[in-house]
């Protein structure tokens, strides 16, 4: 059960991450996205005190690694230089 919720949490961060990036990538591509991002994001937030909890918490956290994510592979694939969108 917990895997699926990894899932779906890095599904829903993906596709939030993408649209805000003004990108478009698979459902798979966008499930990785995610699981990385969360990886990332809580990494990140707990180098600085903040250890999210909860549903909100999480997807918060996998939120944000995978705009860190995406804003990488930018730089390494010459896209870095878009705009962010909102």
């Amino acid at each position: 059960m917990e895997l699926i919720f990894f899932l779906l949490i890095g599904l829903l961060a993906g596709l939030a991450a993408n649209a805000i990036m003004g990108r478009r990538s698979s459902f798979i591509l966008n499930v990785i996205l995610g699981v990385a991002g969360a990886f990332v994001g809580g990494w990140l937030l707990r180098a600085i005190g903040f250890y999210p909890f909860g549903f909100v918490g999480t997807l918060l956290s996998a939120f944000i690694g995978s705009i860190v994510v995406l804003w990488v592979v930018g730089l390494f694939t010459g896209n870095g230089n878009r705009r962010v969108r909102f």
